[in-house]
């Protein structure tokens, strides 16, 4: 059975990745999920650490396909010409644990008639009968069905730990690839209490420390996930820059 990945590149994006990386070989995704840089960038390098995700990245004609972590990547120093890939943004689909709301259909008592449940009435057919129901949630704990393997960023929100990991995941993109070889890195930021949370800003001073040169930025309306409770709150655009490294 495939399993859905919560956040595939959006087709809109794939242009910008297709021209920043026009001509180039080879090209590295070093946290590919289904592989859809494998639309625009033939024969790509897909790594994905969750199997049940790098199995369907092997669906691209001529990809090589690797399943392992971003910071460990089995390949030479200056390996590549180009890296395309989009992290995970910290935000709410890192949430991993199993949540419940109150069921208003029948205000919380288990019972489709909450005036008449001592006489006649039935259990409640939206809640069963137990008064609380369990959030419909796209996120990556839940649409893969399992705990996510050790080392994966999608079960960490934005904070100490996400960018301790994510910095080194970047620092290995940096060891495989060449001397003036392109970044193209897709980041947005999110809402966190309602507001506009700026994590684009920590991603790219990060890519400026490790060696990278900012050479463009393209913002592209995209949609967006629409489930939670921010879903009314949304930033409605992503950001798509091209780094290039430096020495």
């Amino acid at each position: 059975m495939t399993v859905k990945h919560p956040a595939k590149f959006s087709d809109v994006l794939l242009p910008v990745f297709s021209e920043f990386l026009e001509y180039m070989y080879p090209v590295l995704d070093p946290m590919a999920g289904t592989g859809k840089l494998g639309k625009v960038v033939s024969h790509a390098f897909l790594n994905e650490l969750e199997p049940e995700w790098a199995d369907q990245c092997r669906a691209y004609p001529g990809a090589t396909v690797t399943c392992g972590d971003a910071r460990d990547l089995p390949y030479p120093d200056g390996f590549f010409a180009g890296v395309g890939t989009s992290p995970t943004y910290g935000n709410r689909m890192a949430d991993h644990h199993s949540a419940t709301e109150k069921c208003r259909a029948c205000k919380c008592t288990g019972w489709e008639d909450p005036a008449a449940r001592w006489t006649s009435s039935r259990s409640c057919p939206k809640c069963k009968g137990v008064g609380h129901r369990t959030y419909v949630r796209n996120t990556y704990r839940h649409t893969l069905g399992r705990p996510l393997t050790p080392g994966n960023t999608g079960m960490l929100h934005f904070g100490d730990e996400y960018k301790t990991v994510t910095r080194a995941i970047y620092a290995e993109c940096r060891r495989v690839l060449q001397p003036g070889g392109a970044f193209v890195l897709n980041v947005s930021d999110f809402i966190r209490n309602k507001a506009v949370f700026d994590a684009t800003i920590w991603h790219v001073g990060t890519m400026s420390d490790l060696g990278f040169d900012l050479e463009d930025e393209r913002r592209i309306p995209t949609p967006r996930n629409r489930q939670g409770q921010n879903r009314e709150a949304r930033v409605e655009f992503e950001s798509v820059f091209l780094f290039r490294k430096v020495g």
